[in-house]
């Protein structure tokens, strides 16, 4: 029997973070919102040490930045429907790629 590598619940793979991250800069550009786009902005720099530290496997990093961006998302009120692939996304991510975009 061979070792299968898991993937821990406080990790994100990163190609799926990659994908996140651009769903994100696509949605900030499709917005009719101008009110929207900054809260992309922050999405998007909140998303990039969550990337850095996926590529590095700091699973303990991961926990806090998951967490941290959940909360994110959860104090913020996107009016345009485009953000729907970024949640999307995001939720796929966190399923491990498991989820369809």
């Amino acid at each position: 029997m061979g070792l299968v590598a898991q993937q821990s619940k406080n990790s994100i793979n990163p190609t799926w973070l990659a994908k996140y991250i651009l769903a994100l800069e696509w949605s900030a550009g499709a917005t009719a919102r101008a009110e929207d786009r900054p809260i992309y902005t922050q999405l998007i720099a909140d998303a990039g040490p969550m990337l850095a530290a996926a590529l590095e496997n700091n699973d303990a990093m991961m926990a806090k930045r998951i967490s941290q961006h959940e909360r994110l998302w959860g104090y913020m009120w996107l009016q345009d429907p485009v953000f729907q692939s970024a949640s999307d996304a995001w939720q796929a991510a966190k399923a491990g790629g498991r989820a369809a975009i």
